[in-house]
């Protein structure tokens, strides 16, 4: 198969976006994951070097990149486990003190969409391996947003309180998110309400995320 054949293929199952359940998925990242690795094969061959690995079989996993790198963990799509950080955001309660939520809340609340996305923002740019907030892992398409009495994490509805869970150098993290914008600005509402603290674990999990893989691929000959 010639380069351009498979990256044609990759192409086509790309385009292809109906899920069709875990089997169906496993076996679509199969053909994608085996289209790469032709693509790589022709490209090796057309410049002397030896073939790529091939691909993991039908019951194995995904198989992995030269050097170690591993496509479905890049993508989020395997659970993560480590030391990191948990950083825990909360409304105030109902007699809780304070005048009631700041301009920009959702209604009812007192913390904002925004600022669940610029902490996520500041543990990613300290560092951070893999974040989940409120146990719904992010990927390079999720989105934080609100949603009437809500925050939407992806298409997940949570509600306070929010925990973020970040893998990765804990104590780096806690002295990046520390001193940034949106971690003053959480303390200074305290006067109504809003609690934010950060704690070191020594083990944290982030599950993995539900990812939609193309279906209906298949390997072109």
């Amino acid at each position: 198969m010639t380069a351009a054949a498979a990256v044609a293929g990759l192409l086509a199952a790309l385009l292809v976006v109906l899920g069709r359940g875990a089997a169906a998925d496993a076996r679509v990242a199969e053909a994608i994951l085996a289209a790469a690795a032709d693509a790589r094969s022709a490209g090796n061959r057309a410049a002397g070097a030896g073939p790529a690995p091939a691909p993991a079989g039908a019951g194995g996993s995904a198989a992995a990149e030269p050097g170690g790198a591993d496509p479905l963990a890049a993508a989020g799509g395997r659970a993560e486990h480590g030391p990191g950080l948990r950083v825990l955001v909360s409304d105030p309660t109902a007699l809780g003190p304070g005048p009631g939520p700041r301009p920009g809340a959702t209604a009812g609340s007192a913390v904002r969409d925004r600022d669940l996305a610029e902490i996520v923002d500041v543990l990613f740019s300290a560092g951070a391996e893999a974040i989940a907030v409120g146990g719904v892992r992010l990927t390079a398409t999720s989105a934080i947003r609100a949603a009437g009495p809500a925050i939407l994490v992806g298409f997940h509805a949570l509600t306070s309180p929010y925990t973020i869970d970040a893998i990765g150098p804990g104590p780096a993290m806690k002295t990046t998110l520390s001193a940034s914008p949106v971690w003053a600005r959480l303390l200074a509402d305290g006067d109504v309400g809003v609690r934010a603290s950060g704690q070191l674990r020594v083990s944290l999990t982030v599950p993995a995320a539900t990812l939609t893989l193309p279906a209906l691929a298949r390997r072109i000959p």
